[in-house]
Parts: structure tokens; C-alpha cells; sequence
């Protein structure tokens, strides 16, 4: 996220209206894989159905078609990349508020179905996903709509949520790395940080 606001700071000016809206691309894809490794982890088997297929296809259908005509915003400050949204801007952010949502209950959802390492696993995951949401509606809508633009802080949301995912990925080898800490050897901070984590959460 963060790389691309740097980018677009390097485009000329004539092209920048392109390039406010055409950075909202990968995130038009952004809440559909998030939903689809969260029931994956739960069901590996798990099949998308028809009509879902189906209904996601026309939304990202809609808002690629909204992205490549530029119709998300209207450009009113070139250098500082100030714009007013648009009727589908609103659409957009509310489908990735809405889709994220529902991702983040069925984590919630699993925190209280499983227990020991699953459920530490699925909360760092939820908060992580709770914190980019969190950071990207107030940066990057609620802000703007206030005309206030400070776009590139919501990557720092992007930041700690990585970091939160990295560690609840790294409790997959919990029994490897606390083997390796009674046997002296080398351990990576995350992976100490995971395991501390871990133990903190199944006293409490």
C-alpha cells in the first residue's frame, strides 16, 4: 500500500486522475481473497457456491469498470492529490466494509469454536484484519470526506496487520520452536513473540 503512494507521487499531473482511481484495483480484489483463506483455513475442502460466484462476478465486473473510466473520483487538487468521491466510490468502500465485516465474524466466529493454538491463531488474525479496516476507513474515506487527505497513514494499518499475520502463520510450528528453545538453539524474535503470545493466551 504504502509503495503504492510512492508511486503515484512520480506520476506527471496530466496523468494523475488515472492514477487515483486506478490504484483502487487491487483492493477491489482485496476482500475476496481475504474471505476465501479465512474459509479455507477453516475447511480446506470448502466450495465457493454458483450464485456467489456469480454475484461477486458482476461487483468486480462494476468496479473495474469504475476504476479504468476514472468514475471513483474527481480530481480537484493535482499536486496533492485532493478529490471529491463519487456515488461509486461510496459503493466500493461500503462492499470492501461490508465484505471485510462479515470476514472479520467468521474469524470471530472461530475464536470461539476452537481452542488452544487454533483460537490464539484466529485472533491475531481478526485483529489484523480489524486494525487495515479500522485504519483504511478513516484514512482513506471518513478523512477525505472531511477534507482532510493523509491516504498514506493507512499504511501503517497495512503494516501491523502483516506483522499480526506473520506471527498467528508462525504458530503452525509452535511445537518446533519451543523443542528448539529447550534445546538452546537459535530461534527468530517473531517466533518467540508468537510462542510468548501463545502461552499468554491460554493462561488467560
Amino acid at each position: 500500500m504504502d509503495f503504492i503512494f510512492v508511486i503515484r507521487q512520480s506520476v506527471s499531473y496530466e496523468y494523475r486522475h488515472y492514477a487515483l482511481d486506478w490504484m483502487l484495483i487491487p483492493t477491489i480484489f482485496f476482500p475476496i481473497l481475504l474471505d476465501r483463506i479465512i474459509s479455507l483455513i477453516s475447511n480446506p475442502e470448502h466450495k465457493i457456491s454458483k450464485w456467489k460466484i456469480g454475484s461477486i462476478s458482476i461487483l468486480v465486473i462494476y468496479f473495474l469498470w469504475a476504476a479504468v473510466t476514472c468514475s471513483y473520483s474527481i480530481l480537484i487538487d493535482h499536486i496533492n492529490f485532493k478529490y471529491i468521491s463519487t456515488i461509486h466510490y461510496h459503493i466500493l468502500m461500503s462492499y470492501q466494509i461490508g465484505f471485510v465485516s462479515f470476514s472479520i465474524s467468521k474469524l470471530v466466529k472461530y475464536i470461539y469454536s476452537y481452542s488452544g493454538v487454533q483460537r490464539v491463531r484466529f485472533t491475531l488474525m481478526a485483529i489484523g484484519v480489524f486494525t487495515i479496516l479500522s485504519f483504511a476507513i478513516i484514512f482513506l474515506y471518513i478523512l477525505p470526506l472531511l477534507g482532510i487527505f493523509y491516504g498514506p497513514l493507512s499504511a501503517i494499518g497495512v503494516l501491523i496487520s502483516v506483522i499480526l499475520w506473520a506471527i498467528a502463520v508462525l504458530q503452525y510450528n509452535a511445537f518446533e520452536i519451543k523443542y528448539a528453545m529447550f534445546a538452546r538453539q537459535p530461534v527468530p524474535i517473531l517466533n518467540r513473540i508468537s510462542l510468548s503470545f501463545s502461552y499468554f493466551s491460554l493462561k488467560f
